[in-house]
């Protein structure tokens, strides 16, 4: 899907969401949040291409693509957390809102475990050597 489709389709269906939701609050919701996973998965759909592109790049130049592929999983948990609380808060449920962004906080460190153990090993090793 191309930028032009996904505006397209987020013009289209804030209209619609606006024009419905005066009448049926809730078929408002529905066709906003159906709206917002059609732009979801229209803009993954373009990391994907980003994302292997630079996989491409990174198997060429013979970089080590561990902490490539730990950035791209915290960047997924970022951008699914926020479209998820920004649900929830579209919603008026600000309090699970809040609860999936503290969730997401946690699975972020918990992906960088291995960054920060690497970081340790390396200021250890330097300490030692002196």
């Amino acid at each position: 899907m191309d930028i032009f489709t996904i505006i397209g389709v987020g013009i289209v269906g804030t209209i619609l969401s606006v024009m419905v939701r005066a009448y049926r609050p809730e078929i408002g919701l529905c066709v906003s949040l159906i709206t917002g996973i059609v732009i979801f998965f229209g803009a993954a759909q373009g990391m994907k291409t980003v994302i292997s592109g630079i996989y491409e790049i990174c198997e060429k130049a013979g970089v080590h693509t561990e902490f490539f592929e730990i950035a791209v999983k915290v960047i997924a948990v970022s951008y699914v957390t926020q479209f998820a609380s920004e649900i929830a808060k579209d919603s008026g449920e600000g309090a699970i809102a809040k609860k999936m962004e503290i969730a997401g906080k946690i699975f972020i460190l918990a992906l960088m475990s291995p960054i920060v153990k690497n970081l340790l090993d390396v200021i250890v090793n330097a300490v030692m050597s002196f």
